[in-house]
């Protein structure tokens, strides 16, 4: 191995201290960046009036259908 001159080895300490340096800023930014607005959702959503109300409908169910469906299901799964 060789050792290198004094005054390179102060130069590059330097560089590499630049280096870290502008990375430690960067990850300061990306940290203040990252995080997200906890109102966001209330913010968006606040304001509108949700009607729970319930409305009377009939919805017709065929009964035989659904049995002809689960029956055919069964049998398809059992080949």
């Amino acid at each position: 191995k060789k050792d290198l001159p004094e005054e390179k080895v102060k130069s590059f300490s330097k560089i590499l201290g630049k280096f870290f340096d502008a990375e430690a800023a960067d990850y300061k930014k990306e940290v203040e960046a990252k995080v997200p607005n906890y109102n966001r959702l209330l913010e968006k959503a606040g304001d509108k009036v949700l009607d729970f109300a319930m409305s009377s409908r009939i919805v017709e169910i065929d009964r035989d259908a659904d049995r002809r469906y689960t029956f055919a299901t069964r049998k398809a799964k059992k080949a």
